[in-house]
């Protein structure tokens, strides 16, 4: 410095660079971008704008469309709401949506993943062009029509309502299902396959364009025997229909000889009786049994010195089924006189009901009948018996 002051000037701090206070930085702010497609004068121009100048350009009526060229990934939204058309042209995928609605179309034409949905509204109409997969939803509403064009599955569903019409054209598997009910027509042009089902309420039509199996499984005939007399039970098959039945009564007792007598006659084979039931219309589908008796053969008569006595009959063979009709057959007759051109003990013979057969006990010239039903012979020597009847025979077959 150089001159005269009136007094020493202060020092000066040799540090300070400006008489400015000090800057501060300005926040950096940043803006979601879109693709916004714009219409001037018939020209497309395809711009990239904020969404302040998006709101600004769809004001002027200039925004034709905006677009995401890629794939979209929906996830963890409260609400989806699409007011007018929502196309997909290639994938879209919708994970852990709270509600989901659609107030006019849906057109996919690829594929749709669903899962973890809560509530599903479609308001209007569902075109679906190749496959649906729709797992873990709790409740599904179809307030107009519902058209699937290849499949449909439809697995741990709690619930499954349809009010107005519901068609398939190939075919519908339900696994698992709590109740369906329908409140309209059921129109199907293939098959339905239910398992494990546990209601089916259907409050107007069920029309089938095909078949629709409901019934039981499938079963091959099964036949049964019962053979030894006295009392049994019959329990036939769960998905049997129909039953052939054929009873057979125990053969007579032959007729016993003196010491100075004649051979005697032998016994008469049993009687059948035979016919065909249908569970639902003979008898009720609750029954799940026939019962019944084998009727035992008769005894043949006794020898002696003085006299020969009479064959005994045969015991009837029996099938009893609840509600329905009881097939009684009765023994044969035993050998009652001295007849040396009657010894043998007769043969009742064969019988076929429906694909059932049952072939009689042979016929005997000396000693015991023959199973089954067979009559027992004469005696052809002094003081002794007659053969005994053989016993009779129960047969059953089951099928559909």
């Amino acid at each position: 410095m150089s001159g005269w002051f009136p007094s020493r000037p202060e020092d000066v701090d040799a540090s300070l660079r400006s008489w400015f206070p000090e800057r501060q930085p300005r926040p950096v702010t940043s803006q979601t971008g879109w693709w916004a497609l714009l219409t001037l004068d018939a020209k497309l121009s395809v711009e990239y704008v904020s969404t302040a100048e998006l709101d600004i350009l769809r004001g002027m009526g200039v925004v034709a469309s905006v677009s995401l060229t890629r794939e979209v990934a929906l996830q963890k939204l409260g609400m989806l709401a699409v007011a007018r058309t929502l196309s997909v042209s290639g994938a879209a995928t919708l994970g852990k949506l709270q509600s989901f609605d659609l107030e006019t179309v849906l057109e996919l034409a690829s594929a749709v993943t669903v899962g973890r949905v809560a509530n599903l509204d479609i308001a209007r109409s569902e075109a679906l062009e190749a496959a649906v997969a729709l797992e873990k939803v709790l409740p599904l509403a179809i307030a107009q029509t519902a058209t699937a064009e290849r499949a449909v599955d439809l697995k741990r569903v709690g619930t499954l309502e349809v009010t107005r019409l519901f068609q398939t054209y190939r075919e519908v598997e339900l696994v698992k299902t709590g109740g369906v009910a329908v409140a309209m027509p059921v129109a199907l042009a293939n098959t339905v396959e239910l398992l494990r089902r546990r209601n089916i309420l259907l409050a107007s039509g069920f029309v089938v364009g095909m078949s629709v199996a409901m019934g039981f499984q499938p079963l091959t005939p099964v036949t049964q025997s019962f053979t030894t007399a006295g009392a049994y039970t019959y329990t036939f098959p769960r998905n049997a229909i129909f039953f052939d039945r054929i009873m057979l009564g125990g053969g007579g007792g032959g007729k016993g000889m003196a010491f100075v007598d004649a051979w005697g006659s032998g016994g008469n084979g049993g009687s059948y009786e035979s016919d065909t039931v249908q569970r639902g219309v003979d008898f009720a589908w609750s029954v799940t049994s026939f019962t019944g008796t084998v009727g035992q053969g008769g005894q043949g008569g006794a020898g002696s010195f003085s006299n020969g006595a009479p064959g005994a009959t045969g015991q009837a063979t029996t099938s009893l089924v609840s509600g329905g009709t009881t097939l009684t057959a009765a023994g044969g007759a035993g050998g009652t006189t001295a007849n040396p051109a009657n010894v043998a003990g007769k043969s009742p013979g064969d019988r076929t009901q429906g694909g059932l057969t049952v072939t009689g006990g042979a016929q005997v010239a000396s000693g015991n009948g023959n199973v089954p039903g067979g009559g027992g012979a004469g005696a052809v020597a002094s003081t002794t018996p007659g053969g005994t009847g053989a016993r009779g025979v129960a047969a059953y077959r089951a099928y559909q």
